[in-house]
């Protein structure tokens, strides 16, 4: 991979004198000369390999996820528009064949859905042209995921970059925390009185992904020395995660962790499932002890009864939102921008009364959602809520395909190896996303639907290396 970039770099390194040239002629500015330059140096390198530029998203990814609730436009976006133009240049110039697979033919189903209850809900007078760009968006991420990845050490390298993301994001959030004395939630981005983290949920799940890679690479590591390493970046991630104050997050956590631990177990047959679950609990103990007292209050039994209680109220929209419009939903993105009225018809029709509270006064909510609502808190009723009940057993079809593949793989590769220690990652990763997204919006996160798009990917490279394999026996 070292020798791909630098090859690339260098094939393009007489041009870099003369956009050096051009742009001090012309900006006469020598740090915007610097941005400008390391851009069209970027670019050469995808217009030459897409792959380096999904590199630099996975590596980005983790900071601007957890900064922006949903950005117009962010350089994520603007490299991922960049990325695909590049493939598709590449696709056409070099005459590749496209990688299809099953999910795919899923995604296109659950995607023509979407859009039929956007085209419903454009004509009783919602706006949906930016809702259904987002929606494909990130199903062109999984594509360009599943195409660009087809070796272990691509696999690796994407991996290697959102860990690299996610450490950064977690010292930023450190550095947050010890600067910022008021601080009680912990987040990259604070409020202005600098005393509450804001998107702290977003932080927690981008850390949490990484920390899940790392604990995997903890467990199924064979050498002392990578243990210790990842154990340093498990430490590393767990401390600011517990800091941030996502109760849910840190179930989601727990309860991932814990099925990679048991499915580790039961293919090692050995109890070090004891040694492993004491470790967590030791770290969990230490973070809490260190963790400021507001953070403490937010775990206490009180405090997490009334959060489960306020994620009820926001169900029930959901739920209403179902009962109101089975078949074809209420429309893409709408499922919050409904909520208001949805209260209203909820204890006037059904008799049920929703009283959570649907704004703060420390999110600027009406900033991201035009009547100032926050939405349902859960994909599973956003995705019924929003396309109907057909969307939703897509939906689940589309994830259960996932699974199938995941573990199907896992199967097919030798435990301790390279590829396996992947697995294991995107195992927890898995469990993760889908368990979190019980109790938090991330159904419009990139980082969401990566996981998907990453298993995939790791489904092709086991699938092909056996394929490979069995061809080289027949020689």
């Amino acid at each position: 991979m070292k020798v791909a970039l630098k090859r690339a770099t260098l094939q393009f390194s007489f041009l870099i004198p003369l956009f050096l040239f051009l742009f001090l002629l012309f900006t006469n500015n020598w740090k915007l000369t610097f941005l400008e330059l390391a851009a069209i140096v970027v670019t050469l390198i995808v217009l030459k390999d897409p792959y380096w530029g999904l590199c630099l998203m996975f590596f980005l990814m983790p900071l601007e996820e957890a900064t922006q609730i949903i950005p117009n436009w962010t350089a994520v976006k603007g490299l991922g528009y960049l990325v695909l133009g590049a493939y598709l240049l590449n696709l056409f110039i070099k005459k590749k064949s496209i990688y299809i697979i099953k999910p795919f033919h899923i995604l296109f189903v659950f995607v023509l859905l979407r859009g039929m209850s956007s085209l419903w809900a454009f004509y009783k007078g919602a706006f949906q042209i930016y809702a259904m760009l987002n929606l494909l968006m990130q199903v062109a991420f999984i594509f360009l995921i599943a195409q660009l990845i087809t070796t272990v050490d691509k696999l690796k390298f994407i991996v290697f970059s959102y860990l690299l993301g996610a450490a950064a994001a977690s010292i930023w959030g450190l550095y947050n925390l010890f600067s910022h004395p008021t601080l009680f939630r912990l987040s990259l981005v604070i409020s202005p009185e600098a005393r509450r983290g804001m998107f702290a949920p977003i932080y927690a799940s981008v850390l949490s992904l990484g920390l899940l890679f790392s604990l995997s690479m903890l467990l199924a590591s064979k050498r002392k020395i990578m243990k210790f390493f990842y154990l340093i970046v498990v430490i590393l991630l767990f401390a600011p995660l517990l800091s941030s104050g996502l109760r849910g997050g840190i179930a989601s956590l727990g309860f991932s962790a814990l099925i990679t631990i048991i499915y580790l177990s039961l293919r090692e047959r050995k109890p070090d499932i004891i040694i492993y679950l004491f470790i967590l609990g030791v770290l969990g103990y230490l973070s809490y002890t260190l963790a400021p007292m507001p953070v403490k209050q937010r775990y206490e039994k009180e405090t997490v009864f009334t959060g489960f209680k306020d994620r009820m109220e926001c169900w029930k929209i959901g739920v209403v939102e179902i009962l109101e419009a089975p078949i074809l939903g209420v429309g893409l993105s709408n499922s919050g921008l409904l909520a208001d009225s949805i209260r209203a018809i909820a204890l006037s029709k059904y008799g049920i009364n929703i009283s959570a509270r649907l704004a703060t006064d420390w999110v600027p909510y009406e900033y991201y959602y035009p009547l100032g609502i926050r939405d349902i808190h859960n994909i599973y009723l956003e995705v019924c809520a929003e396309g109907g009940l057909i969307t939703l057993a897509i939906f689940i079809w589309f994830i259960v395909s996932i699974a199938k593949m995941l573990f199907k793989s896992l199967r097919m590769v030798p435990m301790y190896s390279e590829l396996w220690q992947m697995g294991l990652g995107l195992l927890a990763s898995f469990v993760f996303v889908l368990f979190i997204g019980m109790s938090e919006p991330v159904l419009n996160r990139k980082i969401f639907w990566s996981i998907f798009g990453l298993i995939i990917a790791f489904y092709r490279i086991v699938t092909e290396n056996k394929q490979n394999k069995y061809k080289e026996e027949q020689l």
